[in-house]
Formats: C-alpha cells, sequence, structure tokens
C-alpha cells in the first residue's frame, strides 16, 4: 500500500495535511451566511417581543384607566362637560381629564384645585353621553408606537340625562 494515498469511499486521494484556501474560503462563507440567518432570527424574534410588550403595556394602561373612571363616576350625583354647573351647589367637586399624557383626578372646591391624582398614562380620553343615562368613554393609549383604544358604556346610577352634549376630554362631578 502506498502511504501517500488514502482510500475514501472507494476513492484514492493523496494525503495532504492543511486545507486549501478554496475550502477556507467556502467556509468561511457558509459560517458567514449562518451566522446572518441566526442573527436576523434572533433580532426579529426580539422586534417581536417587544412589540407584544408595548401593546400589553398600553392594554393594561386602558384597562386601568376604565376600572378607575367606571368606579369613581357610576355613582355620581351630577356630571357635566361644563365646570361651572357643577361648582355652583356643591363645596366638593371633581374631574377626570388627561393632563401631561396621565388621565387625572382632581379634587376641586370653588374652582380651586384641592389636590390631584395620577392614575395612569393615557393619550386621550373622550366622554359623551348617550339618551339612556349610559356615559360612553373612549381611552386611546400609546406605547412606544403600539396604539391601543377602548371604548365602554358606564351606566350612571343616579342620573338619567347627564350634561355632555358633545363630546369632551374632560367631565367634571358631584357625589352623594
Amino acid at each position: 500500500m502506498n502511504r501517500g494515498l488514502i482510500t475514501i469511499l472507494g476513492l484514492r486521494l493523496k494525503d495532504k495535511s492543511g486545507f486549501t484556501v478554496v475550502e477556507l474560503i467556502l467556509t468561511a462563507t457558509l459560517t458567514s451566511l449562518v451566522l446572518a440567518v441566526s442573527f436576523s432570527i434572533y433580532f426579529l424574534g426580539q422586534n417581536m417581543f417587544n412589540m407584544g410588550t408595548d401593546k400589553s403595556s398600553a392594554q393594561e394602561n386602558a384597562r386601568i384607566a376604565a376600572d378607575f373612571i367606571t368606579k369613581d363616576i357610576r355613582a355620581a350625583k351630577e356630571l357635566s362637560a361644563d365646570e361651572s354647573s357643577i361648582s355652583n351647589g356643591n363645596l366638593e367637586y371633581y374631574a377626570l381629564m388627561v393632563s401631561d399624557g396621565n388621565l387625572v383626578k382632581q379634587v376641586k372646591q370653588a374652582g380651586t384645585v384641592k389636590s390631584t391624582v395620577k392614575v395612569c398614562p393615557v393619550d386621550l380620553v373622550g366622554f359623551l353621553a348617550s339618551p339612556d343615562g349610559m356615559l360612553q368613554v373612549s381611552i386611546d393609549v400609546s406605547e412606544n408606537e403600539q396604539e391601543y383604544e377602548l371604548e365602554f358604556d358606564v351606566k350612571l346610577l343616579n342620573i338619567n340625562s347627564p350634561n355632555v352634549p358633545s363630546e369632551v376630554g374632560a367631565i367634571y362631578y358631584s357625589k352623594y
């Protein structure tokens, strides 16, 4: 047997130690392609995860705002889009509105703000009364370009026809 020949699958090859330049270039190219595809898939997955997290956060903020609005105004004594109609006969009254990117509840007395509570981040809140004693509320929230809109109705237990003739961004109300 010739020591300089190796038989692989019936083929006789010369025994050479090392790799040729073509083999090295081919291996480097294939490795680069595999790495490029792997990193592309990884970054795509990371972006999808971040988008899902942002969407979830926007939905959570909208639901927190919806729960707060529902619980706070459901048992209101008076409700109006006009602050002057509420502030006349009430020592203390409340306002719900968006301020600096947050849903806020203000406690007011004689037109001056006594305290402000930031509820959660929202972009826009709209209130509109329906003829059947319901208050239609719409909430828009965005989180890193992921937008979420929530619309719902609140049954007002003590008010038959709220004074909200058109959609407004702030609402004033008093409680018992």
